[in-house]
């Protein structure tokens, strides 16, 4: 269960750290533009997700293996993967993952953008424009 934990926690911290840094990337060469924020946000979220995706593989391998322990650590957990299924075998299912996050995340920060450039709040709270 270990190894399930470490490697979930791997996913989320180069989840965030990947999305947000390609996120913030694209938009300083769209000049921070809310009107380009769906986009920086899908394509940041494709980028991520072709980043960490192989994470999430094997958190989710190690959760439904059960008790036989079939992959005992992370780096045992990928080679068996690729030995096994090949490299491909580390991307099973991102299609659909693509399809469903990338609009999915244009739509959040696209608001998160409009609302920052609508909202006198976030003033407030010290958040430029």
């Amino acid at each position: 269960m270990l190894s399930g934990n470490l490697t979930a926690e791997i996913y989320w911290f180069l989840y965030s750290g990947v999305q947000f840094s390609c996120y913030e990337y694209l938009q300083l060469h769209h000049a921070n533009l809310v009107s380009s924020s769906f986009s920086s946000g899908a394509l940041s979220s494709a980028v991520t997700t072709l980043v960490t995706y192989p994470f999430d593989i094997l958190r989710t391998r190690f959760v439904y293996q059960g008790k036989d322990m079939y992959y005992k650590h992370i780096l045992t957990g990928f080679a068996s993967i690729i030995k096994d299924e090949g490299v491909l075998g580390l991307y099973k299912g991102l299609l659909p993952c693509l399809a469903s996050i990338m609009p999915y995340m244009g739509s959040c920060f696209y608001i998160v953008e409009f609302l920052r450039s609508q909202c006198s709040i976030f003033h407030c709270l010290g958040y430029s424009v």
